[in-house]
């Protein structure tokens, strides 16, 4: 999980929560208008100092978040300082009895000197809770540096204080999509969410050697995404995960990635109305194979493991769409071209040795019966040494099967197809490889399915039941 809690639950002083005085100040919450201030809102807290010492304010004491010893914690905040003084940002440790821990009252601070109307962002990176700490307070402090003088203000807004090595810039609920009130808005904790693409790299065939995606954390107002595959500069669209609906996690097995080169993904995410709301963090990750992995793609479950020869591959042409002219009066053509083409007339030589492993290849590009006719494009995801592309998608047309020793009662056959590189059809379609009835059959009962499962996207990731129906 990676998601992060807020703890102050009234982080820009919209709310009716005041803080209150740790020494020698008088908090209020302020509409003052100031330029860039406050950052957020119409209000932000003041602290009004009421003596020449320290002058500081902190969370209500109700507000305090719980914290136990050895954690560590974090805190952001924007503040203004009214003159030219010096101005602390701390985090301040607390027994059962309340009573402060350490040898100072700020323990942890983090000080800054401001001039006169300037506004500053201040934080505290991992301050980690000493000995019987049960809470945690973040404070605020005009330091006696600089001069001070009684009704000096500092104003604070925008306060994130979280359970992190590293402070979390604060995000606001309702404009930022992966921000949340936990409660009533402007009285409650925040969630931080950060979505996380998960890889489980898997090399067994069942039905092929394949990567695990699974992504998570996903806030509320994420309704669809769509995944990426990146594997050496060539990026592509995930099958099966083209604009799908998510709710909280996604979880699909990626059957079309390479073989012993990193595979990157990563998701873009979309909001209800199709807003764009950005990407998730890249995750990397290899699967190993030592053989070659063949399959229709609208068809996974029936890839085989095939022998591809090593001079498969060995001219490879992308030519370019266009005409060459050469006008009057030009000793040089003139070039008018259209892109960069795939490769073409890719000449691939396979070989198999089990009959029921030919039927299958063979069968991938079409059958005789109405109802199984097949897009004549293959998934080819080769060991690595061919220098064809990692995960390649053969248009093939033709191919030509040489029955090597089937006259003398063998089952050696050799294969030859010239393929052009072609996009996979129908790339929002996938083949679902673990179905409702999988599960069923695998569970003799509804109160045993729930007793394996705590979630319903542990259910939709155990691939382990695929083919049990």
């Amino acid at each position: 999980m990676t998601q992060v809690i807020q703890y102050d639950k009234n982080p820009s002083a919209e709310g009716a929560a005041v803080r209150v005085a740790r020494a020698s100040a008088t908090p209020t919450v302020a509409t003052d208008v100031f330029t860039s201030w406050p950052p957020l809102g119409t209000k932000s807290h003041k602290l009004v100092a009421t003596a020449v010492t320290v002058a500081s304010v902190g969370l209500p004491n109700a507000d305090r978040p719980a914290a136990a010893s050895g954690q560590q914690w974090s805190v952001s905040a924007r503040l203004r300082s009214s003159q030219a003084r010096t101005v602390e940002l701390a985090l301040v440790f607390y027994n059962t009895a309340g009573a402060t821990l350490g040898s100072a009252l700020l323990t942890v601070p983090v000080s800054a000197a401001f001039t006169a109307g300037e506004i500053k962002t201040l934080q505290v990176n991992g301050a980690t809770a000493p000995a019987t700490t049960a809470s945690v307070d973040v404070q605020v402090s005009r330091t006696v540096a600089g001069a001070p003088a009684i009704s000096d203000t500092v104003h604070v807004d925008m306060v994130s204080l979280t359970r992190t090595a590293t402070a979390v810039p604060y995000r606001e609920p309702g404009s930022d999509a992966f921000a949340t009130w936990s409660g009533t808005a402007n009285a409650s904790t925040q969630v931080y969410w950060t979505p996380a693409v998960t890889l489980t790299p898997a090399s067994d065939w069942a039905p092929s050697p394949r990567m695990l995606v699974f992504v998570d954390d996903l806030p509320p107002g994420v309704a669809t995404l769509t995944l990426f595959r990146t594997v050496k500069g060539r990026k592509a669209k995930v099958r099966g995960a083209i604009g799908s609906t998510v709710a909280g996690a996604f979880s699909i097995p990626d059957v079309e990635t390479a073989f012993n080169v990193p595979s990157s993904y990563r998701a873009q995410m979309f909001s209800a109305t199709g807003a764009d709301l950005g990407y998730t963090a890249a995750a990397e990750a290899t699967v190993v194979s030592a053989v070659c992995s063949v399959h229709n793609p609208l068809d996974p479950a029936n890839a085989v493991a095939i022998d591809v020869a090593d001079t498969s591959g060995n001219a490879l042409t992308r030519p370019v769409n266009g005409e060459r002219f050469y006008p009057e009066q030009r000793t040089l053509a003139v070039f008018v071209t259209g892109r960069r083409l795939g490769l073409q007339d890719v000449q691939l030589y396979f070989s198999t040795d089990v009959d029921q492993i030919a039927e299958k290849f063979e069968s991938m590009l079409g059958g005789y019966g109405d109802d199984d006719q097949r897009v004549p494009v293959l998934c080819i995801r080769t060991p690595g040494f061919t220098d064809l592309p990692p995960v390649f998608y053969a248009g093939i047309l033709k191919m030509t099967e040489l029955p090597i020793n089937v006259k003398i009662g063998g089952q050696v056959r050799e294969w030859e197809a010239s393929a052009d590189e072609a996009s996979p059809p129908f790339a929002g379609i996938v083949v679902a490889l673990l179905t409702r009835d999988d599960i069923d059959a695998f569970f003799a009962t509804r109160n045993a399915r729930d007793a394996a499962y705590a979630t319903r996207t542990a259910i939709d990731r155990d691939y382990s039941k695929a083919g049990t129906a």
